[in-house]
């Protein structure tokens, strides 16, 4: 049973003028805002700047923009795409190479625990004295015409599921262009939709869900 389903995370690859990594710039320009919470974290010696505001926070790079709300609620699901929208549309990169979404989810390691118990390896690496520390299983699956990334990882009594749906380009910026790049709400909802059917298939359990067919 998924015990923890509450993370989802928009990706965009592309590259960028720094301007467009500023708070200032970010806060006028997406958040339209201009109160904003910034943090600073320091990560393998590069930092990485969180801007917050409302139920949103953004992680900019010259090279990837990560947008991250902390619910998943309807209102907060709109607000990402807002923002989302509005990024690409005021910020300019010759091309945006590739967006995805992700999520994580946390199960008690029922299923994946028994899986892990049945591989032919794990029980040689046991019985020659070794302990299994961690076991990460990765699979690559096409769902609808679109790609899922799913990895599967065991620690201890710890299961952690994520799915990562990525979606090459390029794609222009420009509203001119017929491959611009908007996302809605329904685009959102449709990739947890999806990501629920994986799970399902997979034999994880959610309440009144429907069946897996085409």
């Amino acid at each position: 049973m998924i015990v923890k389903d509450d993370s989802l995370a928009f990706v965009i690859l592309g590259d960028w003028n720094r301007l467009y990594c500023t708070p200032n710039w970010l806060a006028q320009n997406v958040f339209e805002n201009e109160r904003i919470e910034i943090s600073i974290t320091n990560i393998f010696e590069d930092n990485e700047i969180h801007l917050r505001c409302n139920d949103l926070i953004i992680n900019p790079s010259q090279s990837k923009i990560v947008f991250k709300p902390t619910t998943i609620s309807e209102s907060s699901k709109e607000y990402l795409c807002n923002c989302i929208n509005r990024f690409i549309r005021n910020s300019f990169s010759p091309s945006i190479k590739a967006y995805g979404i992700n999520t994580d989810y946390e199960d008690n390691a029922s299923i994946l625990s028994r899986i892990v118990d049945n591989m032919e390896d794990n029980k040689r690496l046991i019985s020659s004295g070794c302990e299994i520390k961690q076991t990460v299983i990765e699979k690559t699956v096409t769902l609808y015409e679109k790609i899922y990334n799913i990895k599967s990882s065991l620690k201890e009594d710890t299961c952690l599921i994520h799915i990562n749906n990525h979606v090459t380009g390029p794609f222009s910026n420009n509203e001119l262009n017929d491959e611009f790049l908007q996302i809605d709400i329904d685009d959102i909802n449709n990739y947890l939709e999806m990501c629920w059917k994986l799970l399902k298939s997979l034999g994880y359990e959610k309440e009144d869900y429907d069946d897996f067919s085409e």
